[in-house]
């Protein structure tokens, strides 16, 4: 059936896909109020991430796979297109002219780098709970992940004496 519908197996993962990039969307317009400072943003942007990647464990092996083919099935244009970027660099454009960021951020990067902090914990998670000793399937690991992460990523960004909020 899925040749009928798709005609072919990567048709068929490409649609999966976007399917599962419009589910982000969801997850980041839920976590983001907009009473709230840049740094709140950002770290419910970051949760809303996480869940969204505990929710949604066919992305993270959708991602692994592209990857391995060298990203050569991933949609063209694609991530061009996710308002995750967009989205983040407003939050941290707010936080630059409220001077709660650093204004010497790499938008690009700074994805790249939030990226790597939450996906790690999804993409390896068999890998580092054998080897930690520790169930990061659990929701406990998964609520110290997120405070841990989104500390590291704040301190990292904001402006030197800035109050945490």
């Amino acid at each position: 059936m899925p040749y009928y519908y798709f005609g072919s197996k990567l048709a068929l993962y490409r649609a999966v896909l976007l399917e599962v990039y419009k589910r982000i969307e969801t997850t980041e317009l839920e976590v983001i109020d907009s009473t709230l400072s840049p740094s709140e943003k950002l770290a419910g942007l970051l949760s809303g991430y996480f869940v969204f990647l505990r929710q949604n464990p066919e992305f993270t092996q959708l991602l692994l796979w592209g990857n391995l083919e060298r990203g050569r099935h991933f949609p063209k244009g694609l991530m061009t297109k996710l308002p995750l970027l967009r989205r983040l660099r407003q939050i941290v454009d707010e936080g630059v002219a409220a001077g709660e960021f650093r204004s010497d951020l790499d938008n690009s990067h700074l994805l790249i780098n939030i990226i790597g902090l939450t996906f790690i914990y999804f993409s390896n998670r068999f890998s580092l709970s054998q080897a930690l000793n520790l169930d990061l399937d659990a929701a406990q690991e998964h609520e110290k992940a997120i405070r841990q992460v989104s500390s590291v990523l704040l301190e990292g960004i904001r402006t030197p004496g800035h109050p945490v909020s």
